[in-house]
């Protein structure tokens, strides 16, 4: 099991694991979240008040690329591309929203536009194979 060294992604691990035979965790870097760098811990009128402009025709996805200190688009799908490339059989992987867009994106070989525009349902486990990416709804076992 790859998951991201942040605190929600090793929060959800631990719940997998009490369920799934998954093993240990492999904390990887590579599929953490974008970082925002001078933003972290901002809320939108924070950032138009020390950076009037700079979120201008940013779309709802494409204003992270824009941080100051950030990462940037580029910088980000090739570090999920790497990780892609270095996968082999059966894993299961514990990132976060935008970065599971940026994943998806990169498995299938999408533009940027496309790979913002993918969706991010919270009940969905997304299984990558042969080229192809489906989405498997998750129900809640009955307590």
């Amino acid at each position: 099991m790859h998951v991201s060294p942040l605190g929600r992604a090793c929060e959800t691990a631990e719940i997998i694991r009490k369920y799934a035979p998954v093993g240990a965790p492999i904390f990887e870097p590579r599929i953490r979240e974008v970082t925002i760098g001078s933003w972290d811990g901002l809320v939108q009128t924070d950032i138009d008040a020390g950076w009037p402009g700079l979120l201008a025709g940013a779309s709802q996805f494409e204003w992270f690329f824009r941080a100051p200190n950030g990462e940037g688009y580029d910088e980000v799908v090739n570090r999920v591309a790497e990780w892609l490339s270095e996968v082999e059989g059966i894993v299961v992987a514990i990132s976060h929203g935008l970065t599971g867009r940026l994943i998806r994106g990169a498995y299938l070989g999408l533009s940027r536009r496309e790979t913002l525009s993918l969706p991010v349902p919270q009940d969905i486990v997304w299984r990558l194979a042969g080229h192809r990416i489906e989405a498997l709804r998750v129900t809640p076992a009955d307590g």
